[in-house]
């Protein structure tokens, strides 16, 4: 049907190389993604969703981005158009989810040169076609036991970092410095909070997946409320947050040239809408900045690859 797609494998979104190259230099709109992703491999914690959301938007294509796993450590699929906004994702955020899900959503060819006229339609389908699988309690016991700990892929040791107790009603505006890039934050916690999160903000600018890739990171996010095998509170995935910000914003120093992703997260793992996350050049500041008002958030993440590294 006349259409060009670059495609990446896995991990490749993490990189400049080859979905930004393809898209500036081959001028390619339309991307195809396959990964069994690891959504508590990481700091900040990014699920697979946020990568594919982040990367539609960053890139002003779309993507289909199709994740292999069971439950919320591996799953996250989606069809996303980042220049008009819309998007047809799954998440499963419970634990070896049998469930297998089928993704429809009609795009624009070439998103970049139209005018959106909306009425874009979209589907998904549920089929239970693990059931064989995992077929009984006893059989599923069994899978769930023999399961070895998970492996942390990446996690940067050297970060910047302010743990936060959120307080109904406060503001906190403040920045982090790590190797030249500065991450300013600017927090506004909704009146009605009345939990006992820990929030954690952290700036990074340095060698992820043992110096394979170079990369800048602005992020705050919520720590679990446990700790998974040895591994602190804030270096384990959570799914839930009961804090509700009125407004959060992130500021980061990034090089002019790069590719920045915007990512946030809802309760359960949920994207938020694409038009909630505004991204505000600051020219003057030679900075970028994004923006989320009223919103229960379990994760807001600026993350950009190097350019010079393939």
């Amino acid at each position: 049907f006349g259409v060009k797609f670059g495609m990446m494998v896995c991990f490749d979104i993490w990189f400049s190389f080859p979905g930004f190259e393809l898209s500036e230099q081959n001028n390619i709109e339309n991307f195809v993604l396959s990964s069994w992703w690891e959504n508590n491999g990481t700091l900040p914690l990014v699920s697979a969703v946020n990568m594919q959301q982040g990367f539609s938007k960053s890139v002003n294509g779309n993507l289909l981005a199709c994740s292999v796993g069971l439950g919320f450590m591996n799953s996250g699929s989606g069809i996303y158009d980042g220049v008009n906004e819309e998007q047809n994702f799954n998440f499963d955020s419970e634990f070896l989810v049998k469930k297998d899900v089928l993704l429809i959503k009609e795009l624009y060819k070439s998103p970049r040169s139209s005018s959106n006229q909306g009425n874009l339609k979209s589907k998904r389908i549920e089929i239970d076609s693990l059931s064989s699988v995992l077929s009984t309690k006893e059989n599923t016991n069994n899978f769930i036991t023999s399961t070895k700990p998970t492996t942390l892929i990446s996690l940067p040791y050297y970060s910047s970092s302010n743990p936060i107790q959120p307080v109904a009603g406060n503001s906190l505006y403040f920045s982090l410095e790590n190797n030249d890039l500065e991450c300013t934050f600017n927090i506004s916690i909704s009146d009605n909070y009345m939990g006992n999160s820990t929030l954690i903000a952290m700036a990074y600018r340095g060698p992820y997946f043992d110096d394979l890739l170079q990369a800048d990171v602005c992020a705050i996010y919520r720590c679990s409320d446990y700790d998974f095998f040895g591994r602190g509170n804030c270096a384990t995935l959570t799914l839930e947050s009961d804090v509700s910000f009125d407004y959060i914003s992130i500021t980061g120093n990034f090089e002019s040239s790069q590719n920045i992703f915007t990512m946030a997260s809802q309760n359960n793992g949920q994207l938020l809408p694409m038009e909630s996350i505004l991204r505000v050049p600051n020219y003057s500041l030679n900075s970028i900045q994004m923006e989320i008002y009223n919103q229960i958030l379990v994760n807001v993440v600026m993350y950009a690859p190097s350019v010079t590294q393939k």
